[in-house]
């Protein structure tokens, strides 16, 4: 029986894909992983659409967040626990976006910069398993 936030269209029948032990099946690990990486993608290229005015650059930022989008969006459709995949994601993109903005972008990357991150990255990721 499908709950408010799932799809009656969902097809996945169990024994379709090998699960983990937590339940999460490779399919949803892999939407993840292109759903964090559409959020990277798109945050690393947000300087170069100048404000939204150079027409490539935002095609290509906003491609890569709405491919992010449907990607999550698909997950949670075929049962991706949200409670995991949005605290995951905020603890995801930042990480990767400062390591994108110190080692490709030329950004200075200071100790308290990096620890108060990685402090908010252990809250979140705790908080999530709450």
């Amino acid at each position: 029986m499908p709950t408010p936030f799932h799809s009656q269209n969902d097809t996945t029948t169990k024994g379709e894909e090998m699960e983990t032990a937590s339940g999460l099946t490779a399919r949803l690990f892999v939407l993840f992983a292109v759903g964090a990486l559409g959020q990277v993608g798109g945050g690393a290229t947000l300087g170069r659409t100048e404000g939204f005015t150079n027409p490539l650059w935002t095609a290509i930022c906003l491609l890569l967040f709405a491919v992010s989008i449907g990607a999550l969006a698909k997950m949670v459709q075929e049962g991706g626990p949200i409670s995991i995949i949005m605290p995951a994601l905020a603890a995801t993109v930042p990480l990767a976006l400062v390591f994108i903005g110190v080692f490709f972008l030329g950004e200075s990357a200071s100790w308290p910069r990096i620890g108060l991150l990685a402090l908010a990255c252990i809250i979140i990721g705790i908080s999530g398993t709450l």
